[in-house]
């Protein structure tokens, strides 16, 4: 009869069939490691002698069947590594005789059954990589026989049992990834002395670390890291002498680490990084010979290092990044098997140490930010292993050596954010050779000079390129745009020129400003439509456009003053050409002089018989220019102005005050219509004033008045002299002007008496008439009086003249 089925790694695929169960003296069935699928079927319960089920490493589905519970004779059951949900059933505590229980990598729910607690024949309990909440079962102290405990990445919650104290031949406790709570019970951390693995890392333990942990002798991993565990190591530490993990990570631990970690001789890897240890790590640390890995980071160590770390012979990584230590480098190399060696943003100061450059065997080197100095060229050799390394930040100097081409492996370069480093020189083309140069190649911040090699367009891989800063020349290489990976090229602050290669992917202005004569098609930079040296020239064409302009504009001027010049010394010459064209009414080619001479000859040296009036003012001619012309034209032209004034003064809100009626500012048009013009100082009068305070205005034209400061708004009038007002009485003579006053009923013709005293009075002058007897010289008189109050409204309210003036005109006095 049949009693072992094994199709383990058969690559079966389907279901499980039921009709197995009809194998009723199967002892052993194997199906792991295939393709099976469905549901593990409930009949396999009916398979009574059955000790051993494996099936991990499948597809299974759907629900743990409860039937199992039936197998009494089972030992070892593995239902592992399949997609089974639903809860663990707690008919399988009933399986007396079992030995291991396996359900990782799984999606089990629900609490882990109580009753599994009552089988006390297993040693092997595993749970790991499922969704299992609740918290752990106290029954669990029952299991003496219970060697390993693992509950790793689950959900439970709770604190750790007090009774697992009591699993005296537990080897391996991992807990590790879950929500617990509390802290770390002494009797566990100090009865449990068979336990060589405990792990309790990435929950929510909180306490500190219990002293009784000296008491597990036999313990070779005791990971803590990732909780809320607080205070210092404690000393007994050191009484593990069986110790080679040690995980305190990611606390908040504080104190200094003791000196007693000195003892542990087989400790390989002490993991403390994350923490706030202060002081300085204690001269026993040079005898944990067994050290392969030190990870002391982001702590707040300080001091230098001792010595002693030299003979730590088989030491590969070293990690004691961002802490305060200081000094010099220790040469850690002497085993030839250091691999990382990441020390940055320390104190370091000093040179690289001389065994570092034949350490060979480097993968990861790291000191950025400290204060290492030396020749760069010098201080490293070959890594043929190297992948990554970060000197950025530091007092290097020197070349780069052509020796980087030959790091085949590396992936990261970083001598960038130089802030006291001077790399200078040229960049080697063999370090377009680094084929697996992936994530950065950054040499920002330096001095380095000379082109970018065209060789580097082979690092088809390479993400990130930082040139920038430097005084790098020429053109940026056509290979570059070969660079498919290439995120990022900044080549800013240089002193490149030319176009920027097409076919750079995702290129931004930004990665290439600041540099000599760098143009192209992205925005922001400038477009190169044309050659270099046609781009230099349309650069030069644009000054010159500029600066010929300016020039000429100059010359312009100087040869607009020499033209001045030659046009005011031929000027006399042009006067005596124009002689017979002119005009005495024009302003531009006014000559008095010879206007002067033309009038004398046409009075006949002012003849008598040319003579028209006379007056206080003068005598008025009559004569006929040669080009028939007539200048005796006094006519309408008052009347015109004191209509102009008059609207400046009542017609326009607010009023205008003209402030310089001259000969000057009266222009006639062609009919000789007189009109006010230069308003240069005419300023406008308050509404509510009837004075301005500020004088102006032509001297021997200012109204008297005007003297004490005051200006009036009849200030203006005084501009027209009171003996022009005269030129209606003298045009004609007195007999018509008589006529014009009789028949305008301005002088009652019955006038039959004169006051003997002759004296006709106005508002501000006198005129005193001599004695005569006739009517003709009392309707004299009475017309002097009648002149005087013309003259007087010269200076009075100007819409009262024009009114006077108008009907004069109207009536027929000649014009």
């Amino acid at each position: 009869m049949l009693s072992t089925l094994n199709f383990s790694g058969d690559q079966l695929w389907g279901s499980i069939p039921s009709s197995l169960s009809n194998l009723r003296r199967l002892t052993l069935l194997d199906l792991s490691s295939n393709n099976l699928t469905g549901q593990i079927p409930a009949a396999l319960g009916n398979l009574s002698r059955l000790a051993f089920l494996y099936l991990p490493g499948n597809r299974l589905s759907g629900n743990i069947p409860w039937h199992l519970g039936r197998l009494r004779n089972m030992r070892e059951m593995d239902l592992g590594s399949n997609i089974l949900s639903g809860q663990i059933p707690s008919a399988l505590a009933n399986l007396t005789s079992l030995n291991s229980l396996v359900f990782s990598d799984n999606r089990l729910s629900g609490p882990i059954p109580e009753e599994l607690g009552q089988v006390q024949t297993l040693q092997e309990l595993v749970f790991e990589k499922n969704n299992l909440n609740g918290i752990l079962p106290r029954s669990f102290g029952n299991l003496t026989e219970l060697r390993y405990l693992t509950a790793y990445l689950n959900q439970l919650t709770g604190p750790v049992p007090v009774e697992f104290g009591m699993l005296s031949n537990l080897i391996g406790l991992d807990l590790s990834v879950n929500r617990l709570t509390g802290s770390v019970p002494s009797g566990v951390a100090g009865n449990l002395t068979s336990l060589t693995y405990f792990a309790l890392w990435d929950n929510h333990i909180t306490g500190s670390i219990p002293h009784e942990f000296g008491n597990l002798v036999n313990l070779e991993a005791l990971l803590l890291s990732d909780n809320f565990i607080v205070g210092s190591v404690p000393p007994s530490i050191g009484n593990m002498s069986s110790l080679k993990q040690i995980a305190i990570n990611n606390n908040s631990l504080s104190g200094e680490l003791p000196p007693e970690f000195g003892n542990l001789e087989n400790l390989e890897y002490l993991i403390s990084y994350q923490n706030k240890l202060p002081g300085s790590i204690h001269q026993s640390f040079g005898k944990l010979k067994s050290m392969i890995e030190m990870r002391l980071f982001n702590n707040k160590f300080s001091g230098p290092l001792p010595p002693g770390l030299s003979n730590l012979t088989n030491l590969v990584a070293i990690q004691l990044a961002d802490n305060q230590l200081t000094g010099h480098l220790p040469d850690l190399c002497h085993g030839k098997k250091l691999q990382v060696f990441r020390l940055f943003r320390n104190n370091f100061d000093g040179p690289v140490p001389k065994g570092l450059r034949d350490c060979s065997s480097l993968i990861y080197f790291g000191i950025s930010k400290n204060q290492i100095e030396g020749d760069i060229s010098e201080a490293f050799g070959v890594y043929p292993h190297l992948s990554d390394i970060n000197l950025s930040s530091n007092r290097f100097k020197g070349r780069l050596s052509p020796n980087w081409g030959s790091c085949k492996n590396l992936t990261v370069i970083t001598y960038g954010e130089q802030v006291n480093n001077s790399l200078n020189g040229s960049l080697p083309g063999s370090l377009g050779n680094l084929a697996s140069l992936q994530r950065m190649l950054d040499l920002s911040m330096n001095s380095l000079s000379g082109p970018i090699p065209p060789e580097l367009g082979k690092l088809e891989v390479l993400m990130f390129v930082n040139f920038s800063h430097n005084q790098f020349s020429g053109a940026i290489p056509v290979s570059i745009a070969s660079m498919q990976s290439l995120t990022m090229f900044d080549v800013s602050y240089n002193f490149l020129e030319g176009s920027i290669p097409k076919g750079i992917r995702n290129a931004s202005a930004e990665w290439f400003l600041h540099n000599k004569d760098l143009c192209g098609d992205l925005i922001g930079i400038s477009p190169c439509n044309l050659p270099l040296a046609d781009h230099r020239r349309k650069h030069q064409k644009i000054i010159l456009s500029i600066g010929l302009p300016m020039f000429a504009a100059a010359i312009s001027v100087v040869v607009a003053c020499v033209i001045a010049f030659f046009i005011c010394r031929k000027k006399v010459s042009q006067r005596t050409d124009d002689v017979n064209k002119r005009d005495v009414f024009s302003v531009w080619s006014f000559d008095g002089k010879m206007a002067f001479e033309d009038i004398i000859n046409a009075t006949d040296n002012f003849d008598e018989k040319h003579c028209i009036g006379e007056g206080s003012s003068g005598i008025v001619y009559k004569a006929e220019l040669p080009d028939e012309q007539v200048v005796a034209r006094r006519v309408a032209l008052i009347r015109d102005v004191a209509q102009a004034l008059t609207y400046l003064h009542h017609d326009v809100h607010p009023p205008i005050i003209h402030r310089d009626i001259t000969s000057r500012n009266i222009l006639l048009d062609a009919g000789y219509k007189g009109f006010v013009s230069d308003f240069g100082i005419a300023r406008m009068l308050k509404p509510d004033s009837s004075n301005w305070s500020a004088l102006a205005g032509t001297y021997g034209y200012i109204a008297p008045e005007a003297n004490p400061g005051r200006i009036f708004y009849k200030c203006p009038n005084h501009h027209i002299p009171p003996n022009t007002c005269q030129h209606y009485y003298w045009e004609d003579g007195p007999d018509n002007y008589l006529d014009f006053l009789v028949r305008g009923g301005y002088v009652s013709p019955g006038l039959s008496s004169f006051d003997s005293a002759g004296v006709i009075a106005s508002e501000e002058t006198e005129v005193q008439v001599k004695k005569q007897s006739t009517v003709e010289t009392v309707v004299y008189a009475e017309a002097m009086q009648k002149m005087n109050e013309l003259i007087f409204l010269c200076r009075s309210i100007l819409s009262a003249l024009v009114v006077l003036i108008v009907v004069v005109v109207c009536v027929g006095f000649k014009k």
